[in-house]
This record gives C-alpha cells, sequence and structure tokens, in this order.
C-alpha cells in the first residue's frame, strides 16, 4: 500500500491473484515493462520445489495502462490446469504465490457471507472463529427524528465502518443474498456457516437473508411508507466499541429533521418483500406471506403519493425511476398482473441499463422478469438484448487496459471495487443467459484484480492474498485491532469530494487512479477509500458465490414431497366471466389441507379432509355471499400431516 508519502507506488513483480484460479479459467499475469518486454520467455513453478511446470512467453503488445500510469505487457499460462500451488518468475522477478483449485474461492465465499453475521446489530457477538467478542448494543432503537415517540427497530446490520442502518442497503444485500440462492440453488440449499441459526434446516444465506428482512418489515410505518435509516447524523463514533455508542440514535424518513418518506426506500423495500415470497415461501409460508403483505402495503403507498428522491446527505439519489422499475418487475411477479408489466415496459426503451449499486437497482427488474414464465418473449428478448449490448461495453472497457479491470480511468470513485464486483455480477448474469463462457472469464478477471493483479499488487480483501488489507476503515479494526475477514475495501478513489486528508494528499501528487488508496485505518484514515459497506459485500458475495464449489445436500424446512411436485390445478386463472363455477386441485395425497390468503396475508378459505382419487374442488360461483372472493389475486398453501407444503398463486377474474 502506498504510505511513503509519494504516491508513486512501482512493483517490479508480476501480478495474479493471490489466492488463485479455477482450473478450466484463464490465467493472466501483469508484469511493467521495467521488468520485461514482448515475447519475454516466463515459468510458472510449483511453490513446493520450484520446478517449471509450464514455459510461456509474454504477449505480442505494449499496454498502456492510462489508469496506472503504467506501461505493462501480459503472460498468459491459461493452458496450465494441474491443481497445486504456484508462482510466476519473469527476468528474475517473482510473483506472489497462488494456486489452481476447484475451490479456490470456497473459504473466501463463507467469510464475506459470515461477515454479515459479525456485523449484526441488537445482539451480543461471541465468535471464537474470528476471536470477536462485543456486548448486545443498540438496544434503545430508536426514537422517531420526525416526530415524538419512539418503536422497535432494533437488528439488521451495521453498515459500515460506523453503526448506522439503511433500508435501501439492507435491500439490496437481501436481494443479493435470494438471488444467488435462486441461481445457485443446488450449491447453497444446505449451506452451514456457523452462525447461530445452522442447525436449522434451512441455508445460512437465507438465515441471514432473513436477518436483514426482519429489520426491513420493522422499517415500515403502518401506511406502507418505510424508513430510511437508523442513525445518529451529524455524530459518529469513532474508536468505541458497539455497545458504547453514546450518540442517541433516531428513525428518519430522509435525512436529520425531514418529516417526507422517500418512494426510493418503499420501492426498494416492496422489491425485496416480492422476492422473498417466492424465496421463503416453500420453507416458511407464513414469514413469505408477511412480506407479500408488506410488499403491496409499500406499493399502495407509493401509487397514493408523491414521487420522491432521497436527500440523506451519505446517499443523495434524486432519481427514483431506478427503484421504480425494479418493483413494476417484482409486483407483477407477485400479482401476475399486467398493469405492473406494462409499467415497466414504458420506461424501458427510455431508460439506460447499468450494473446493480444502491443507486442503481433496476438490473434487479430486468434479470427478475428475464426469469419469469409469464414476461412475453418479445421482452425477453429486449431484456437480454439490453444486458448483451451492455456487458459488450464492459469487455472492451476490460480489453483497453493492461489489469483487465472493468472501470476506465475516470471511474475511480468512491467504491470503486464494489462498482468492479457489480459489473462483475452482470457478466455472470450474461453468461446464465447467453451460454457464452467468455462472459464468465472477464468476471473471473475482476476478482483477479481485487485479490491482487493491480498496479499496488494489493488485495482488497481482509485475510486473503500474501498483500492483504490489514486496516480497512472499520470498528472492527480500530477498536479490537482484529478486521474481520473476508471484508471489501472501498477501493481507489481518484476524486477529492469527500475525500479525507491522507487521500487528498496522495491526490494531490498527481498520482494515478488506480493507486489513490490507502490501507489505513486511524482517527484521520482513509474511509474514502477503504472504508466498506454492505452493498459493495453484497456485491462481493454474489461474485464469489457463483464460483463456490460444494454442492450442499441440507433439506429445506418444508422439504416438498415429489408428490406435492404434481399437484395442479385448473382453471388458471379462474374466469367465471367464461363460465368458471371452481377450482379443481388434482394429484393431492390421501390427507390434504388447502388454505388460500388475500394479498394481506388473510385467510379466507381454508378446507381439509381425505380424498380418495387426489382430487378436491373449490366452489366458488355458487358459495354463500360472504365466502365468495373477490376478483384478485390470492396465494394458496396445501399441506399434509406431516408438514409438507406446496404454495402457489390464483387468478380470480369475476
Amino acid at each position: 500500500a502506498i504510505n511513503t508519502g509519494t504516491g508513486h507506488f512501482i512493483s517490479y513483480k508480476p501480478k495474479v491473484n493471490q489466492i488463485g484460479y479455477l482450473p478450466d479459467a484463464k490465467k493472466f499475469f501483469t508484469v511493467i515493462t521495467q521488468t520485461a518486454g514482448t515475447n519475454n520467455i516466463f515459468y510458472i513453478k510449483k511453490y513446493s520445489d520450484n520446478t517449471v511446470v509450464y514455459t510461456g512467453y509474454t504477449g505480442t503488445t505494449i499496454i498502456h495502462d492510462n489508469a496506472a500510469d503504467e506501461d505493462v505487457v501480459t503472460g498468459d499460462f491459461s493452458q496450465l490446469t494441474q491443481k497445486g500451488e504456484y508462482y510466476a518468475e519473469i527476468n528474475g522477478q517473482k510473483s506472489y504465490n497462488f494456486k489452481i483449485s476447484n475451490n479456490v474461492y470456497d473459504n473466501l465465499f463463507k467469510d464475506v457471507l459470515r461477515s454479515y453475521y459479525i456485523i449484526r446489530c441488537g445482539v451480543a457477538l461471541q465468535d471464537n472463529k474470528t476471536g470477536l467478542f462485543h456486548s448486545a448494543c443498540h438496544l434503545q432503537d430508536a426514537l422517531y427524528d420526525d416526530k415524538p415517540g419512539s418503536r422497535d427497530f432494533t437488528g439488521g446490520w451495521h453498515n459500515a465502518g460506523d453503526f448506522g442502518k439503511w433500508a435501501h442497503e439492507h435491500a439490496f444485500s437481501c436481494s443479493f443474498m435470494m438471488w444467488l440462492y435462486e441461481i445457485k440453488k443446488k450449491n447453497m440449499l444446505g449451506l452451514k456457516n456457523d452462525i447461530p441459526e445452522s442447525n436449522n434446516k434451512i441455508s445460512d444465506l437465507l438465515d441471514e437473508a432473513k436477518w436483514g428482512l426482519l429489520f426491513l418489515l420493522k422499517m415500515q410505518n403502518s401506511d406502507g411508507s418505510v424508513y430510511h435509516k437508523i442513525d445518529t447524523e451529524p455524530n459518529f463514533p469513532w474508536g468505541l466499541a458497539p455497545e458504547s455508542d453514546p450518540y442517541q440514535r433516531t428513525a428518519k424518513p430522509q435525512n436529520r429533521g425531514s418529516t417526507q418518506f422517500s418512494t426510493i426506500d418503499a420501492s426498494t423495500f416492496s422489491a425485496v418483500m416480492c422476492q422473498a415470497y417466492r424465496v421463503f415461501k416453500d420453507y416458511d409460508t407464513s414469514f413469505a406471506l408477511k412480506c407479500s403483505k408488506a410488499a403491496v402495503d409499500a406499493w399502495n403507498w407509493i401509487n397514493t403519493n408523491p414521487k420522491t428522491g432521497q436527500q440523506d446527505p451519505y446517499y443523495i439519489d434524486a432519481q427514483y425511476w431506478d427503484e421504480l422499475m425494479w418493483v413494476y418487475a417484482e409486483m407483477f411477479r407477485l400479482t401476475g398482473n399486467n398493469y405492473f408489466l406494462n409499467l415497466f415496459e414504458n420506461e424501458i426503451d427510455a431508460r439506460q441499463l447499468s450494473s446493480p449499486i444502491w443507486m442503481t437497482p433496476h438490473f434487479f427488474g430486468y434479470i427478475s422478469l428475464f426469469y419469469e414464465s409469464r414476461t412475453p418473449q418479445i421482452l425477453k428478448d429486449k431484456i437480454k438484448n439490453k444486458i448483451i449490448e451492455l456487458v459488450d461495453s464492459y469487455k472492451n472497457i476490460i480489453d483497453s487496459n493492461g489489469y483487465n479491470v472493468i472501470l476506465n480511468e475516470n471511474e475511480y470513485y468512491w467504491g470503486s471495487n464494489g462498482i468492479i464486483s457489480s459489473r462483475a455480477d452482470v457478466l455472470l448474469f450474461a453468461y446464465l443467459i447467453t451460454g457464452d463462457k467468455i462472459y464468465r472469464d472477464y468476471a473471473l478477471f475482476q476478482l483477479d484484480y481485487l485479490l491482487g493483479k493491480n498496479s499496488l499488487e494489493q488485495s482488497f480483501i481482509t485475510g486473503y492474498g500474501s498483500k492483504k488489507n490489514l486496516n480497512p476503515y472499520h470498528w472492527t479494526r480500530i477498536v479490537y485491532n482484529n478486521p474481520l475477514p473476508g471484508w471489501l475495501s472501498g477501493g481507489p478513489n481518484k476524486y477529492q469530494e469527500g475525500a479525507d486528508t491522507p487521500l487528498l494528499n496522495l491526490q494531490n501528487q498527481g498520482t494515478p487512479a488506480q493507486k489513490c488508496w490507502l490501507d489505513l485505518c486511524a482517527s484521520n484514515g482513509s474511509w474514502a477509500s477503504n472504508e466498506g459497506e454492505t452493498s459493495l459485500q453484497a456485491a462481493l458475495l454474489f461474485l464469489t458465490g457463483f464460483f463456490f464449489s460444494e454442492i450442499t445436500t441440507g433439506e429445506p424446512q418444508s422439504q416438498i414431497m415429489d408428490n406435492f411436485d404434481k399437484v395442479r390445478f385448473y382453471p388458471s386463472p379462474y374466469n367465471e366471466l367464461k363460465g368458471d363455477e371452481g377450482i379443481t386441485f388434482i394429484n393431492l395425497m390421501d390427507y390434504f389441507k388447502i388454505q388460500v390468503f388475500n394479498l394481506n396475508g388473510e385467510l379466507i378459505y381454508e378446507k381439509e379432509g381425505n380424498t380418495q382419487d387426489g382430487k378436491f374442488f373449490w366452489k366458488i360461483k355458487t358459495a354463500r355471499k360472504n365466502d365468495k372472493p373477490a376478483a384478485g389475486i390470492y396465494f394458496f398453501v396445501i399441506s399434509d400431516k406431516k408438514g409438507n407444503k406446496k404454495t402457489g398463486k390464483i387468478g380470480l377474474i369475476r
């Protein structure tokens, strides 16, 4: 790291991913021309005995990397697939060690996920694995900032180096956790990660997501609006343990003193609660229904109140269309109502697609509709084409610089490492959508950068790499001198707005963009380059989790039996205008229980009994007046005596 005052750090070593590579991945090192030129011979050697296992030559082109202000060449050793531990050597300069293994990212992913457990708020931490311990904190969360009184806002996660808790950041993290579960279910189903919930029967990935969702539910008001944050603006404790925070914490709709609730918070809340219903309905029906009701309540508030951005000085966001596109998509998936689909379609041509960061989460809406069977094919094709257009622009950026990173020189903002991770996640979705392996390769290049293949030869993740981030701007480091492992540093930041004094000094020396970073945690530490936060962590979680190698074998809490997978009902939707009189369920167990709930989670119909032929007919048209459900969308739960469940949605037209 840079702490010499010159700002012009130079490494003569070949730079590599310091934890390693997957056997089938593209594998490159980058080295400056002061060490090697074009067509220079290099060797990959075993760490154990220095024997040569691969010989190659650097490329034929010298690349000037503008962000690093370096001339570099690269070495390609992708043909080496044998598992082991190695280093690269060229003209007497040796790289740090790295491994080639199918599970090279497994421990990193588990620590990234587990970091959320370490930063939980409102509970004591007694963690033998990391050696971090503190008493229960912030048990009085929180007074209202916009009116007299208080209520229970305990729980959730401390967001960054401080102890604040933000609704939109929680929604972002929970969504990435649930997307990882949806996309990589066979790897995540029985995941256990040494947290208090590990003895239950669902994945610890979902356990952590539920922790965040439960806090979010506390942030919603009875009218559907959502508080933005719990914090101590404008004062923040630094150098104190969580339980020693001396400042009064308040729940704020926006910035301090504001009474206007934001479209942004209600939209991200509603969208993630829709997704939570989809993910949890087979494992925890009552919780899933609570989430669906909360989602609808938030949408109703959005639909009946003026649209507003967010004026929190720490997360200013004047634009709310991004969050609305996300909620349009998720409300369509929740309800099947084409009204929401039309709202999304009305926006898609006018809006530019970008990667999901806290300020622009609309990509979640795009991908959600792409994976929805009811989305018209013409819209799916448009979504696919926009994603391909975006990732092809990313490819051009990656190919244009010497470290194959997904940033232009002018994109090294505050939180640049989060942008890198987020764009890598988009590349992975493009790989899933198209099957083109180049997108997977280019996503892995971003892990290479974050783990040491950069001009600082610096791993930006605590606990990982030979030259790891030792001093993140985080309370675990300043209080306990024991930084939590798997935490992503904010990353190089070339911009002076909001910069701390050490970073400003570095910038004022003409330091290249990619080198504007300090591994510094102190009272005058570098929060503007070395402070991570949960939305950055969430993007890294998905990126590392995508390459998690284990196939876990655990069972969800309510494992659906094969017979339940065959349960069907018709007609769908029920349309009384076309002569339908009821709904028939088929392939039921001998004993069954059917419950039907409205979008508010209220039970509107229940029937249990035995069936000889596996069928049951729910009379709707001729039901007594008080028993007739209104037109709309309903959820059903079918269960047997053992607690096995199947859930689904029913549409009624009358």
